[in-house]
């Protein structure tokens, strides 16, 4: 066993690390959840009084200085989503700008969104700066992707779709998410052109985790519970909501499916499976798992390979592609490094509205709600905080927001200063490499000055021998006279 200090060492360490699931979030949320349930009890015993009277005030300070909705001023409706309400938001004092997303509480049974994006460490997973809960909502306080939505971007296209090049390094980068996601134990099981956003560097960040669950030890998943949207959706995952129980569960491969309708409609701009009724886009999609698959338009000129692609993962699913065989694909050798789809800077963060725009929410309407339910144990672990965020800190490591004169002031004279180092160096680097090769010239003269004086010596050592030889043979003579 460890020694009482290490053990004292590592259990602060969980505590202060925000993605542990003992962090101090974790812990305070649990305070204050026990607290609220003691509360709102109608039979206390003397023990509950006893905490109650005891955490009074903590708790009371605790709400009020836990992040929350009043901490935000409402800059804008973006849109609404299945699970929640999305906004642009703007935090009152640094200034900083969010996207709020505000989800019924009723409609989060657990804590898995928040889970996936407070452990991603991964580029194209969007990022997660706060999240709490109040008395009807949960609030995920993500970053601001400035570029939009993928359906946003093929509807700003000449043709409604991507070219080949463009499409294949979006769907290469969209792989590494979801095999990231897949990597930490969830499934994403949403996988469209709506959750699917561009970064201001025209990079892809994929969002909106409300549908997404952990897979089991087996990596299985067995929810019944209807998800995702009817044109991306699996065929096994139908079957297995449907009742069709004679398999175990399914699996994350139903987003690899999801992959391969997504890069159908970024190279085609409609999904193969665009009906006019939800039975015939089922059937549609169940037939794909027997024995049909996708065709593409004739008008629309593809690689060999790229048609491979999509075919192969629009497909039943035992012969459809794993995760290394996607990413391994041969579409994917000649994959461009830069990213073809740059949005203008001064483009605000445009994302598709599938339903009726609403008015944005006044201030008094969120401080009107309470902190929390009469139970808030489901939902401990909800909350979190990230690393502090000093004034005027880019909440989106993609911002377009234009720099101050100010500003530009300082990075050219920065700019004047590095460029002046930067020839420093390479001139200090010129002359040691002068210096190295004169210094190898050296040597090597220096080397080959003292062979030939080795070859001298050689050379002296045998005449010294042979006078020495000379001498004592001349010595010998005279004694013999």
């Amino acid at each position: 066993m460890d020694s009482l200090q290490n053990r004292i060492v590592e259990i602060h360490q969980l505590i202060s690390n925000p993605r542990s699931s003992v962090s101090k979030d974790c812990l305070l949320d649990t305070l204050i959840a026990l607290y609220t349930d003691c509360e709102k009890s109608t039979n206390k015993s003397a023990a509950v009084k006893q905490f109650i009277e005891k955490y009074k005030d903590v708790v009371k300070e605790l709400r009020q200085k836990n992040v929350s909705a009043s901490d935000f001023d409402i800059k804008r409706f973006i849109q609404q989503g299945n699970f929640g309400d999305i906004y642009l938001v703007e935090e009152k004092q640094s200034h900083n700008t969010f996207v709020m997303k505000k989800v019924l509480r009723e409609k989060m049974p657990n804590t898995i969104e928040r889970d996936i994006m407070v452990k991603s460490k991964c580029p194209y997973i969007v990022n997660l700066f706060y999240s709490f809960q109040d008395m009807n909502h949960v609030y995920f306080i993500m970053e601001y992707v400035t570029g939009g939505d993928f359906v946003t971007l093929l509807e700003n296209q000449p043709h409604g779709y991507l070219s080949e090049s463009k499409a294949r390094f979006y769907i290469y980068e969209l792989a590494q998410a979801v095999q990231y996601l897949h990597g930490l134990g969830y499934v994403h099981r949403d996988i469209k052109p709506d959750n699917m956003l561009l970064s201001a560097t025209g990079h892809l960040k994929l969002t909106d985790f409300g549908s997404a669950t952990q897979v089991d030890k087996n990596g299985r998943i067995k929810s019944i519970v209807p998800v995702g949207t009817p044109e991306y959706v699996a065929p096994e995952v139908l079957e297995w909501m449907e009742g069709n129980h004679g398999s175990d569960g399914y699996t994350g491969s139903c987003d690899l499916w999801s992959i391969g309708v997504v890069s159908y409609e970024l190279l085609t701009g409609s999904t193969p499976f665009n009906y006019e009724t939800l039975d015939m886009t089922y059937s549609s999609i169940l037939a794909c798992d027997t024995e049909d698959t996708v065709s593409f338009p004739s008008s629309i000129r593809l690689s060999t390979a790229m048609v491979n692609f999509v075919q192969s993962l629009v497909q039943k699913l035992d012969a459809r592609l794993n995760m290394d065989q996607v990413l391994g694909h041969p579409v994917f050798d000649c994959l461009d490094s830069d990213p073809p789809c740059i949005p203008p800077p001064s483009q605000e963060n445009k994302f598709h509205k599938k339903d009726k725009r609403k008015a944005s929410p006044s201030l008094k309407a969120f401080q009107k709600e309470g902190r929390y339910l009469d139970s808030a144990l489901p939902l401990i672990g909800i909350s979190y905080t990230g690393e502090p965020m000093g004034a005027n800190t880019n909440t989106s490591s993609d911002s377009t927001l234009p720099p101050s004169s100010e500003d530009m002031r300082h990075w050219k004279r920065d700019r004047l200063q590095l460029l002046q180092q930067l020839a420093e160096a390479k001139a200090s680097l010129e002359a040691y490499r002068k210096e190295a090769k004169e210094m190898k010239s050296m040597d090597e003269q220096m080397v080959e000055k003292c062979k030939q004086a080795m070859e001298r010596n050689k050379v002296q050592c045998r005449e010294y021998d042979g006078e020495i030889t000379r001498l004592k043979l001349l010595e010998e003579k005279l004694q013999k006279r």
